[in-house]
């Protein structure tokens, strides 16, 4: 004898046990991963990070382009995209204009020490 399937209904209920709708449970996750991320990005003062770290980072060498090949290179294909839908593959197989445009993206991060709007 065998039993017909039946879906199990899982209830979440916040803290003070109100059961949540799929909207309200969306909605929390959307809050805690907004959490993290706000923690991630703390400035660093409030982190307790030390600013021997600070000059440590600012020591460092701007990458190259040979550097930045290799690592394009050695980045394994097949893997999901990323926001912008742009695989490994299409980085690799763009050529030369295409890794110098990233190249020159690169530096413009690398010496406004910020990443662009777009």
């Amino acid at each position: 004898m065998s039993k017909e399937y039946q879906q199990q209904n899982i209830v979440y209920k916040d803290k003070k046990g109100k059961i949540l709708t799929e909207k309200d449970i969306l909605q929390r996750w959307q809050q805690y991963f907004q959490l993290l991320l706000e923690d991630e990005l703390q400035p660093l003062e409030e982190t307790g990070m030390e600013n021997e770290n600070i000059e440590e980072l600012e020591d460092t060498d701007k990458p190259t382009y040979n550097e930045m090949t290799e690592v394009i290179s050695n980045m394994k294909n097949g893997k999901a995209p990323g926001i912008d839908n742009i695989t490994v593959e299409l980085i690799k197989n763009g050529g030369p204009g295409l890794l110098q445009r990233i190249f020159e993206h690169l530096m413009q991060i690398w010496d406004q020490e910020r990443m662009p709007e777009e």
